[in-house]
């Protein structure tokens, strides 16, 4: 993982952010928690293991998901976008393989997206004359950024089929900013995430004068990894691949709770 080089640290938000006076900045245990994301190979063989023990698949399945045994997928950037008015533009973007690609084994759902973290480090043009009394906070603030999701329909064509709020900018910040955001289960944008989409960052600001600077961002999307009564065990190796376990890429930061 590219570190943004942040002396303030991370800065852990959710939807009451947009009427807050202030984010809460994350201590070093939060930031030490994390999924270690696993290739498909070893994710069966974890499975393998817990049904030795004759559950049922339903719990096995709920153990990997309680457990962070998640199917993830990462993309982060660490380009300079020099913001302007105006913007509703894609700063990042996350192309989801599709199943077809995985070469998922009969037996076997993946299309349960159980978790998605926004990171991003942002600011917007460091003064503004008008509601001063919210300058410094992040209330009235005219640049933040969002979450979308974008699928290939039908006709080949791509829509955008979902769209979430991730975070404003501090109001008036001279500074850069870490943010993140958890989308949990609780979310709805996870309902419309599903293989072969595409999953964007988009910066947005409105109204002339106000603009949304970017130096980073990062998106990881996990998927839950469920099996049914087709799913045979009896080809499931220990997974010995160094290659294929480097494949699974950084961990993923992951909320305590």
């Amino acid at each position: 993982m590219v570190t943004p080089g942040m002396d303030e640290g991370v800065f852990l938000v959710d939807d009451a952010i947009f009427s807050a006076s202030e984010a809460h900045r994350m201590t070093p245990e939060e930031e030490l928690a994390a999924i270690q994301p696993r290739p498909m190979g070893e994710i069966l063989y974890i499975a393998s293991v817990v049904a030795q023990h004759r559950f049922p698949v339903e719990v096995v399945n709920n153990v990997l998901e309680f457990a962070g045994v998640l199917l993830a997928f990462q993309a982060e950037t660490t380009e300079f976008r020099r913001g302007r008015s105006d913007m509703d533009e894609d700063y990042l973007q996350l192309q989801l393989p599709t199943a077809e690609e995985l070469d998922i084994p009969p037996g076997v759902d993946v299309s349960k997206c159980s978790l998605l973290v926004a990171d991003c480090v942002s600011k917007d043009q460091g003064w503004a004359t008008d509601g001063r009394e919210h300058n410094g906070t992040y209330r009235e603030s005219s640049s933040w950024s969002e979450v979308a999701v974008t699928s290939v329909n039908t006709m080949g064509e791509n829509r955008e089929t979902a769209r979430a709020l991730f975070c404003p900018n501090l109001r008036a910040g001279r500074n850069f900013r870490h943010h993140r955001k958890y989308f949990g289960s609780s979310a709805d944008l996870l309902h419309h995430i599903k293989l072969g989409d595409c999953v964007s960052i988009v910066l947005r600001s409105q109204y002339p004068g106000w603009t949304n600077s970017a130096k980073y961002g990062r998106l990881a999307v996990c998927f839950a990894v469920e099996l049914n009564d087709n799913f045979s065990f009896t080809d499931i190796s220990f997974p010995s691949s160094t290659n294929e376990m480097e494949s699974a890429g950084p961990s993923i930061p992951c909320s305590l709770q």
